[in-house]
């Protein structure tokens, strides 16, 4: 009796140690920089409710976010670029972005501390891969005139 007792407790208790596991669980920032690293191709564009993609100057528009996520600085900042922006953009070339704090599921800083900070909501959709940022931009338009590029955009991306 002993014997299987003893059995018994030695595979009860590699039970529990196979439940355990060295690495800690993900954070909300580490899940969804693996979600958002890659390239972005623009599907629709709105600024103030009104469709930007009619014309031809948002056909090649490409947002590209990179970064690699570490552990000892989950703060950090990551990197963006562009390409195929019309001349009058609300986005620069490239620059810096980083998770807002307490909603980085949903929030990004892009920019901080420049001309250029502004607050963007971003969602992912998983299927198909989509994902769409809102952000209301007040700066003086990249390279252009404030009137064209000041408002609320929405800018969707497959």
């Amino acid at each position: 009796m002993k014997k299987v007792t003893s059995i018994s407790l030695i595979f009860s208790f590699l039970i529990i140690l196979s439940g355990c596991s060295s690495d800690p669980d993900p954070t909300v920032q580490e899940v969804q920089l693996k979600k958002l690293v890659r390239t972005w191709t623009l599907n629709s564009i709105e600024l103030d409710g009104v469709n930007k993609k009619t014309s031809t100057e948002y056909n090649n528009f490409k947002l590209t976010i990179s970064g690699t996520y570490n552990k000892a600085t989950p703060d950090a900042e990551y990197s963006y670029s562009v390409s195929g922006r019309p001349q009058l953009s609300p986005w620069p070339a490239s620059g810096k972005w980083k998770f807002g704090t307490g909603t980085p599921q949903s929030q990004i800083v892009r920019d901080q501390g420049t001309d250029n900070e502004i607050s963007v909501t971003y969602s992912l959709q998983e299927n198909p891969l989509q994902l769409t940022v809102s952000f209301n931009y007040q700066g003086n338009g990249i390279a252009g005139r404030t009137g064209v590029v000041k408002g609320g955009w929405e800018m969707v991306f497959n």
